[in-house]
């Protein structure tokens, strides 16, 4: 009974440590998974937020030549002097994962500031702003396409009646951006999702899991986008 007793001890030891050393290496690869994971999505957000810029670059030097042409030079000079601002944000916002969400209505407010520039006096352009009595920190650059695509799909030719209107309201930790614009009759069925949206779409599944919401409305004269965000 001793001897059978010191096997049982003996078996259970064995076992104990075999299981202890296939915990500690289960632990070990879960690790090394996560720190892959982790790498593969820092890669992907680099490549997703690096997208933005080559898009908006092009979309503003397209205002720009625009204005150019028409030998507006002084527009043209305010232009240059504005991109530069704007860029500059564009390269300081590139090297980090979330920022002063004050900058990012600054950048917001230049950008307008351009659209204004290259369109009639009778589009009507605002973007207001409400809640903001505290510090917040949001990624870079995630309202940005939403604006953007209002001038693209929205205001490609200077119509009378034509709109573009923003607002970003926090409520606590809730942060609500709204951009809804016109649409000519003649493009109401053409697709609105292009790069831009289909890029923040992603951007916000990877930084904001299950902490985001993008609703798109549309109707036979408008086009309405809304973002909740979980901050």
């Amino acid at each position: 009974l001793p001897l059978f007793q010191h096997f049982i001890n003996l078996f259970f030891i064995v076992v104990i440590t075999s299981s202890f050393k296939f915990f500690r290496e289960y632990l070990r690869k879960q690790a090394l998974l996560i720190k892959v994971e982790n790498e593969q999505l820092k890669t992907e957000l680099a490549l997703l937020k690096s997208q933005v810029n080559p898009h908006f670059l092009f979309n503003t030097l397209n205002n720009l030549y625009g204005l150019i042409t028409q030998n507006q030079n002084q527009q043209a000079s305010d232009v240059t002097l504005k991109l530069a601002d704007l860029m500059r944000y564009l390269l300081e916002s590139s090297k980090t994962d979330l920022v002063n969400l004050n900058k990012e209505i600054q950048f917001i407010d230049d950008y307008l500031s351009l659209e204004k520039i290259r369109l009639s006096q009778k589009t009507d352009i605002n973007f207001t702003v409400s809640g903001m009595n505290k510090e917040l920190f949001v990624a870079p650059l995630l309202f940005i396409p939403l604006v953007e695509n209002a001038f693209k799909h929205g205001l490609n030719t200077i119509l009378a009646d034509s709109f573009a209107h923003f607002s970003l309201s926090v409520q606590g930790n809730e942060l609500f951006f709204e951009a809804i614009n016109s649409v000519e009759k003649s493009t109401e069925n053409s697709e609105k999702s292009g790069t831009g949206l289909e890029n923040l779409k992603k951007r916000l599944q990877l930084i904001y899991p299950q902490k985001h919401q993008l609703d798109i409305e549309q109707t036979s004269n408008q086009f309405k986008v809304i973002l909740h965000i979980q901050l």
